[in-house]
């Protein structure tokens, strides 16, 4: 900002404006900063350059600060701690590595990039926590008391994108713990025995190829299931519409929610 150290506050952007107040803040040495979306006029590469550097400076500095914004990514370099907040309450409060690996709600999880959405009702008799589509189980990880939950209660799976990997027919006959996977009916996400679900690692669903978008350095899919829910991967290149596979995501990477859980105060 040196070159435009003679200049009059109208004659900076938006962005210079608000990196000079930034600095004005800086320079007293606060103990306490309240940051309200600082970086909210920056184009996109300079928001990443500002967020490291300003993160390192503060840490440097020891200076506590409330900082607030709504873009995750932004939250998860700056932050030590993470108050997720929705409709004027507290959703969760943790570090940022637990709020991404244990969402406490479907709302946190949504938020923090699980925006792949399954619902059904929840699985009887499972050895774990698991809801039900039409022919298959999908397993994952919960954050409430599942167990006080009765079978059938309407339930949510949520997984993020890049998650999900794809594999195709040929792929698939080739795994020889595809069918124990798959279970007795096709599509399931786990296998049964005696009318109890066991899951494996990962959930797969049947699927097929509904659109690929480019977005620089990978593909975004969307895979359609036979329930016509749409779901999104990522993909090192375009996959073809109308081909058909399995679309399979770590049972540990997927959060399932009464559906309920997740609505708006």
């Amino acid at each position: 900002m040196e070159p435009f150290a003679e200049r009059l506050p109208a004659q900076l952007s938006g962005g210079q404006q608000q990196r000079v107040a930034i600095a004005r803040a800086l320079a007293t040495q606060p103990d306490l900063l309240l940051l309200d979306e600082p970086m909210s006029n920056l184009d996109m590469r300079l928001r990443i350059e500002m967020r490291t550097e300003l993160s390192y400076l503060l840490r440097k500095l020891g200076t506590t600060v409330f900082h607030v914004t709504h873009d995750p990514e932004e939250a998860f370099a700056m932050a030590d701690r993470l108050v997720i907040m929705r409709s004027g309450g507290i959703d969760q409060i943790d570090s940022p590595e637990a709020c991404y690996g244990r969402p406490a709600t479907a709302s946190v999880a949504s938020l923090l990039g699980a925006g792949n959405r399954l619902a059904g009702p929840i699985a009887e008799g499972g050895t774990a926590p698991a809801i039900r589509l039409e022919g298959a189980f999908v397993a994952g990880r919960t954050a409430s008391d599942w167990s006080a939950r009765r079978p059938s209660e309407p339930a949510i799976a949520l997984f993020r994108p890049d998650a999900a990997a794809w594999e195709t027919e040929d792929a698939r006959a080739s795994d020889p713990g595809a069918e124990v996977a798959a279970g007795a009916e096709a599509g399931t996400a786990g296998s049964r025995e005696a009318g109890v679900f066991a899951p494996p690692a990962f959930n797969r669903l049947a699927a097929r190829i509904a659109h690929s978008a480019f977005e620089g350095n990978r593909w975004r899919v969307l895979a359609e299931t036979g329930t016509g829910d749409m779901l999104s991967l990522f993909h090192h290149e375009p996959l073809k519409a109308g081909t058909r596979g399995w679309l399979r995501f770590p049972v540990d990477e997927t959060y399932l929610y009464p559906a309920d859980a997740g609505s708006e105060r």
